[in-house]
C-alpha cells in the first residue's frame, strides 16, 4: 500500500505541475487549497486522504483531523467519476463541491501525452514512443473487440444449445412417464407368465 501511496504521490504531483500549464486551473484549484478528501476503496484496507495545499497534493493513509468529504467507492468505479449523476451515491460524507472541483480540475486537462513526454524525454523520442503506444493501443483494442466477439458467439452459441428449464422438466416428465409404463408393462407380462 505505501508503494501505491508514493506512486501515487508522484502522479498527483507531476500532474500539478502539468495543470498550472492550463488556463481555467487558478480559478478551480482555488477553490480545493486547504481541502482534505478522504477515499475509501473496497481493493484497499486504508484510505487514500488527499491534502490539497498551495503548492502540492499530499496523499496519506491516516489523518488525525477532520475530512472535508468521504468517498466511499471501488476503483472501477473512482475511475468513471466524472459522470456526475453517480457522484451523490458515492459521497459518504461531507461537501460534494470538494468533488465536483476536483472533476472539473481533471476536465480542463488537454491531455497529449507526447506533450508530458517532450518535457522528460524531448520531442523526437516523445513523438517516436506516443506513436508506438498508439499502434500497440490500436492492436490491443482490436484484439479485445476480436476477444468479445468470440466470447459472445460463444455464450450465445452455448445459450442456444442448452435446454431451458422448462425442456428439462417436460424431459424428467417423459422419462418418468415411460418408467411407469415399462413397470406396467412389466408387472403385465409377469401376469402372463404367471399364468402359462
Amino acid at each position: 500500500m505505501t508503494f501505491i501511496m508514493s506512486v501515487l504521490e508522484i502522479l498527483l504531483q507531476h500532474l500539478l505541475i502539468f495543470l498550472k500549464n492550463q488556463k481555467n486551473f487558478a480559478d478551480k484549484y482555488i477553490s480545493l487549497k486547504s481541502k482534505v478528501l478522504k477515499i475509501e476503496l473496497a481493493e484497499f484496507n486504508q484510505p487514500i486522504i488527499l491534502v490539497f495545499s498551495e503548492k502540492n497534493i499530499d496523499v496519506l493513509n491516516y489523518w488525525h483531523d477532520l475530512v472535508d468529504c468521504t468517498i466511499n467507492t471501488n476503483l472501477s468505479t473512482l475511475l468513471t467519476l466524472s459522470d456526475s449523476k453517480y457522484l451523490m451515491q458515492l459521497i459518504k460524507e461531507g461537501d460534494d463541491e470538494i468533488i465536483k472541483q476536483l472533476i472539473s480540475l481533471i476536465q480542463i486537462i488537454e491531455w497529449d501525452i507526447a506533450e508530458i513526454l517532450s518535457l522528460f524525454l524531448g520531442d523526437i523520442a516523445a513523438e517516436f514512443i506516443t506513436s508506438i503506444l498508439r499502434l500497440i493501443t490500436s492492436n490491443l483494442t482490436n484484439q479485445l473487440n476480436f476477444l468479445r466477439a468470440r466470447i459472445m458467439i460463444a455464450i450465445t452459441d452455448e445459450w442456444h444449445i442448452a435446454p431451458s428449464m422448462q425442456e428439462l422438466a417436460s424431459f424428467y416428465q417423459e422419462i418418468h412417464e415411460v418408467h411407469l409404463v415399462a413397470e406396467q408393462l412389466l408387472t403385465y407380462i409377469t401376469k402372463l407368465e404367471n399364468r402359462i
